[in-house]
C-alpha cells in the first residue's frame, strides 16, 4: 500500500513510517517547513518522498497532484475541518475525525450510550458526575450530597426562543447579547463545600440561572494515576490496542503489560465505546451528520482514565476508575510498539485495513510486556545545561539537582528510549537536535559568547594558514583539481546523447 503522512516529522509518524517501510509499503511525507531543510522528515529513509507544505491549504493541491500515487492519507496533526471536507469531497481516503469535541460531550455520550445499556457485565468504569442546574437552590442541594467533591460550574447551551430551531452556545458568535450578566460569568467556577466563601456565594447569586439558561455542575477528578488506552479503529473494530501510564513530572509514557487487570478493564470499556460509536444513537440536533461520521470513522482513538485508590469509613478498600476524556490524535506510544519486530508486523497489517474491504481482520493486541517508556533527549540536555550554568558547589539545592539528573540519566539509559531516535534511521533525530541546539545558542549568553570567540579564533587560524607555504600549496592543488573536474564535466556533456 501507499500512504501519505501529514505532520510527518512527529515521533508517531516517524515510528509508523519505519514500521510500514520495513514491511514493504510506500510512505510519502508532508510537513510544514518554515526554513527549507529544517524538517526532520525530509531526512528519513522511511519516506519515499517529502513534500513541503507552506500553508494548510497546500494539502489540497498536493492530494490532487499525487491522488493516483497513494491509497490513504493519515494525518498526524490537526487538519482544519474545511480542508478535510474538501479532501473527502474530491474522493481522498483520509483517516481520523473529531467526533466528540470536549469532555462534557464525551461524558454525555458515555452516560447515554455506554453505561445505560443493559449488559450482563456492567462496566466498572465510571464518568465524572454531572448535573444540569436550573435554580440556585439545586447547587446547595448537590454540594450537601457531595461534601468532599469539587465541581466546576459553567454555563450550558440554551435555546433562543426568538428562533426555536437554533441551539445557542456561549462560545457561539450568534449568542444573544442582551444579558450582560450572563456573559460576565462565562468562565467556569470551581466550587466545593470546603472552598465556598462569601465572595463565591455572591458570584453564584448573580448568575442568571433559569429554566431557559441552564448551568452544568461537573465533578473535577483530582489525584490518582493517569492511564490512557490507545487504539486504531476501522469500521467499528479495534485494530491495535495499547495501554500507557504517565510517569514522572514529564509525563513519560510507559506501556502497561497485558497481564495487569487494568488492561482488560480498559480494553473492554474501549470496545464498548467504539461499539456505541458505530451502532449506538446520539441524542443531538446533528444526529444525521454524527451518524454518518461515526459509521465511516477510521482513525486513532485515545481514551484517558484516572485511577484512584480510596479507603471508606468502614475500612473497605475501593478502586475508582473514571473515564475523563477522549482524543483522536495519534499517541507517541506507537514508537514503543514499533520497538519490537512482532508489533511492527501487526501494525503494518492493521493499517492495511484502512481501505474498506469485505475481508474481516481480527483486532490485534499489544502483547509486549516491556516497561520501557519515552523521553526527550533535548529535555535532559536543557536540564544539564541549567546545572552547568548555575554552578554553585556551596549550595545544597544545587547538589540536589545534580543527584537528581544523575539518577534520571541512569534510569532513562537503562529503561527508557528516545522517542525520535532509531539506529536504522538516525538522520531525523540529528536534524531536530541540531535545530534545537542552534535555537538555544542565541538564548544562552555563555553559548553565544563562546560561539563568537570560537568563530573569531577559527577565522584567524584560517587566515594564517592560507598565507603560509603549506596553505599556498593547498590552494594551488585545489585549483588544479577544480580545472580537471571542469574539463571532465565538459567532456561528459558533449558525450550525452541528444
Amino acid at each position: 500500500m501507499r500512504f501519505l503522512f501529514t505532520s510527518a516529522s512527529s515521533p508517531p509518524a516517524l515510528a509508523l513510517a519505519r514500521a510500514l517501510a520495513a514491511e514493504g509499503h510506500v510512505v510519502y511525507a508532508a510537513d510544514k517547513e518554515r526554513i527549507w531543510g529544517t524538517a526532520p522528515a525530509r531526512y528519513s529513509r522511511a519516506y519515499t518522498h517529502f513534500y513541503r507544505l507552506d500553508a494548510p491549504s497546500d494539502l489540497i493541491a498536493l492530494c490532487k497532484t499525487v491522488r493516483d500515487e497513494m491509497d490513504v492519507v493519515i494525518p498526524f496533526g490537526h487538519v482544519p475541518s474545511h480542508i478535510r471536507r474538501t479532501l473527502e469531497e474530491t474522493g481522498v481516503n483520509i483517516t481520523g475525525r473529531t467526533l466528540l469535541h470536549d469532555n462534557l460531550e464525551f461524558s454525555d455520550f458515555v452516560r447515554d450510550n455506554v453505561l445505560s445499556r443493559a449488559d450482563p457485565r456492567p462496566s466498572v468504569v465510571k464518568i465524572p458526575a454531572a448535573f444540569t442546574i436550573h435554580a440556585r437552590a439545586e447547587i446547595a442541594e448537590i454540594l450537601g450530597q457531595y461534601p468532599e467533591t469539587t465541581f466546576s460550574l459553567q454555563p450550558g447551551p440554551y435555546f433562543d426562543f426568538d428562533d426555536e430551531d437554533t441551539l445557542v452556545g456561549l462560545d457561539s458568535p450568534t449568542a444573544s447579547t442582551s444579558s450582560t450578566a450572563f456573559d460576565t460569568y462565562e468562565q467556569q467556577l470551581v466550587i466545593s463545600c470546603a472552598a465556598l466563601s462569601d465572595d463565591m456565594v455572591g458570584i453564584i447569586e448573580n448568575l442568571p440561572i433559569s429554566e431557559t439558561r441552564s448551568y452544568r455542575m461537573v465533578e473535577i477528578i483530582e489525584g490518582g494515576i493517569k492511564y490512557s488506552a490507545h487504539a486504531f479503529v476501522t469500521a467499528g473494530e479495534l485494530r491495535t490496542f495499547v495501554v500507557t501510564a504517565d510517569r514522572g513530572a514529564n509525563h513519560d509514557a510507559v506501556i502497561i503489560p497485558v497481564s495487569q487487570p487494568l488492561f482488560n478493564i480498559f480494553y473492554e470499556f474501549t470496545g464498548r465505546f467504539v461499539h456505541a460509536l458505530y451502532d449506538g444513537r446520539h441524542d443531538s440536533m446533528l444526529e444525521g451528520q454524527f451518524e454518518q461520521d461515526r459509521r465511516s470513522f477510521t482513525g486513532h482513538l485515545s481514551l484517558h482514565f484516572c485511577v484512584r485508590d480510596e479507603i471508606r469509613e468502614n475500612g473497605d478498600f475501593v478502586r475508582k476508575i473514571t473515564a475523563t476524556s477522549c482524543a483522536n490524535e495519534p499517541h507517541a506510544s506507537i514508537a514503543l510498539l514499533c520497538s519490537t519486530s512482532l508489533a511492527r508486523r501487526q501494525l503494518a497489517e492493521a493499517y492495511m485495513q484502512t481501505i474498506p474491504s469485505r475481508k474481516k481482520c481480527l483486532a490485534i493486541l499489544s502483547t509486549t510486556s516491556t516497561s520501557w517508556g519515552l523521553y526527550s533527549a533535548p529535555t535532559i540536555a536543557n536540564t544539564l545545561a541549567h546545572i552547568v550554568t548555575t554552578f554553585a558547589p556551596l549550595d545544597r539545592n544545587w547538589w540536589t539537582g545534580v543527584s537528581r539528573i544523575i539518577i534520571t540519566c541512569g534510569v532513562k539509559i537503562l529503561c527508557f528510549q528516545e522517542e525520535m531516535w532509531d539506529m536504522r534511521d538516525p538522520a531525523p533525530a540529528l536534524c531536530l537536535w541540531l535545530g534545537l541546539l542552534a535555537a538555544n545558542i542565541g538564548k544562552r549568553p555563555w553559548l553565544r559568547i563562546g560561539g563568537t570567540l570560537l568563530l573569531s579564533k577559527g577565522q584567524r587560524m584560517l587566515y594564517y594558514f592560507s598565507n603560509s607555504r603549506l596553505g599556498r600549496m593547498m590552494k594551488t592543488l585545489s585549483a588544479i583539481a577544480l580545472y580537471i573536474c571542469y574539463f571532465w564535466v565538459g567532456v561528459l556533456l558533449q558525450m550525452r546523447p541528444a
